[in-house]
C-alpha cells in the first residue's frame, strides 16, 4: 500500500511542508512481516533507490512501527539524497 505523509523540510533555512509517499507492506510479502520503504531522490527530485525497514508483526502494530519508526527511516531516505547530490556532480 503507498502511504503519504506530511514532512516539514528546512530549505535554504525556510520550513516547507512536503508530501513523501512510501510503500507500506502489512502481511503483504510474508505472513508476519511488516515494513516500510521510502523512496531515496536524486538532486533532481527523481527517485532512484529506496531504503526499507522491516520488523515482525508480533512486535509492532502497522500504527507503532509508522510513529516509531517513520521518522528515522524518513530522516535517512533524505540523508542519503543529500550525500548522491553532493557526489554527483
Amino acid at each position: 500500500m503507498i502511504v503519504c505523509v506530511q514532512r516539514q523540510l528546512d530549505v535554504h533555512g525556510r520550513q516547507q511542508s512536503k508530501d513523501v509517499c512510501l510503500q507500506e507492506n502489512d502481511h503483504e510479502l510474508e505472513e508476519g512481516l511488516r515494513s516500510l520503504a521510502a523512496p531515496i531522490r536524486d538532486r533532481n527530485g527523481r527517485v532512484v533507490a529506496a531504503v526499507n525497514i522491516s520488523t515482525q508483526s508480533s512486535r509492532y502494530t502497522a500504527a507503532a512501527i509508522r510513529a516509531d519508526m517513520l521518522p528515522a527511516l524518513l530522516e535517512t531516505a533524505e540523508a542519503i539524497g543529500l550525500d548522491l547530490a553532493r557526489i554527483t556532480r
